[in-house]
């Protein structure tokens, strides 16, 4: 089967800048949606980072005062009352302390200083049935216990041994805390919450989750089990596509989660693809009629010419190609032009030689007739 020389001209000018135009775009398209996420992903990380590391701080910052603190109580010649006038002074720098006591080796509360705008009713109590003190007891190490809610407040305690038989508790109101994970906020429906060591939720927008599991969450035991920075593409329990970073908070064991629709985090992402497929099929409609006006301005100066060569082949010299390039076209068809007058010139020539031969033939035969007469 023969292929005209436009249909095949046409065709592979289209080919030759549509083909390598899409490659080009498509490819474009995938690293931009790529840098984009990577980008999503990065400020997911250090959104969780800060808010672990403002946690951290500010549990290191609480816990050295404390230190100093138990320096001076440890005294030989420091009496109750002014170890009390010490305890006073820690908790009016710190209103977020809710309340310090002295503990004795039975567990029982010899002293104690309390916040009176976060603890409304104090009392002496015995604290040897509660693990803090029992855990405290026995490894005569620095002991935290788990996130808990007293009173409305968000409570932590921590106890620490000093002497050869006393314990210093502590306990912190963590509200503010609290409340800079509550106002953390990605995007419409993205949020923040804190996970503990065993992956139950202390912190969580929606407040039916406080104190439930979610240690099967792949994100959760991430942070728990690696205690690094990072990020994790998962499904939520009711089947969603969640994107989340996490950062560990050190010094306590638990993990700060944030996390977002992959939807609506890659809003931006899907409608960048969509603009930019858009974009790449408006250029390669441009660049394959460009390349059809191209093959169609190529081809027209040679289909002419074939054309006039018929014409010539079959004796027409009077035939003329007019092109208006001014290129090596335009001098193949003004050669073709000049080629055919000259063949119009000499087969004109021939013409006149061919009447000048039969009027001199004739004039012979004429004159023969005569002279046999």
């Amino acid at each position: 089967m023969k292929i005209k020389l436009f249909p095949k001209f046409a065709l592979i000018m289209i080919l030759l800048s549509v083909i390598p135009l899409t490659m080009v775009g498509l490819r474009m398209i995938d690293l931009n949606r790529l840098g984009l996420q990577a980008a999503i992903l990065e400020l997911h990380i250090n959104l969780a980072s800060s808010l672990a590391e403002k946690i951290d701080d500010y549990i290191e910052n609480l816990n050295s005062k404390v230190i100093l603190v138990i320096r001076s109580l440890e005294m030989r010649e420091i009496t109750w009352s002014e170890r009390q006038t010490v305890l006073q002074s820690l908790l009016d720098a710190n209103p977020d302390i809710i309340n310090i006591s002295v503990v004795d080796d039975k567990g029982a509360e010899l002293l104690k200083v309390y916040n009176p705008d976060l603890e409304k009713e104090p009392s002496l109590i015995n604290r040897k049935d509660e693990p803090l003190f029992q855990e405290v007891q026995k490894e005569r190490q620095t002991q935290i216990s788990s996130l808990c809610y007293r009173d409305n407040l968000v409570c932590l305690d921590i106890a620490y041994p000093f002497g050869k038989e006393y314990y210093l508790f502590a306990s912190f109101c963590l509200d503010k805390l609290k409340q800079k994970i509550l106002d953390t906020h990605i995007g419409r429906t993205g949020y923040a919450y804190l996970v503990d060591r065993e992956g139950k939720i202390l912190v969580h927008p929606e407040k039916e989750k406080v104190f439930l599991s979610a240690a099967n969450l792949d994100i959760v035991k991430e942070v728990l089990t690696r205690q690094l920075l990072g990020s994790k593409e998962f499904v939520d329990e009711k089947g969603r596509e969640i994107i989340g970073a996490y950062s560990p908070v050190k010094r306590l064991g638990w993990g700060i989660i944030i996390q977002q629709p992959k939807e609506e985090a890659y809003y931006s992402v899907t409608q960048m693809r969509q603009q930019a497929r858009i974009w790449v099929v408006v250029f390669v409609f441009v660049a394959a009629l460009v390349a059809f006006l191209l093959a169609r301005n190529l081809t027209r100066p040679v289909l002419a010419l074939i054309k006039s060569a018929r014409s010539v082949a079959q004796g027409d010299f009077t035939t003329e190609v007019q092109v208006r390039t001014h290129d090596e076209l335009y001098e193949l068809v003004d050669t073709f032009n000049f080629m055919t007058a000259r063949l119009k010139e000499y087969a004109d020539m021939q013409v006149e030689k061919i009447i000048a031969e039969k009027t001199k033939t004739e004039a012979v035969i004429f004159s023969m007739g005569d002279g046999l007469v």
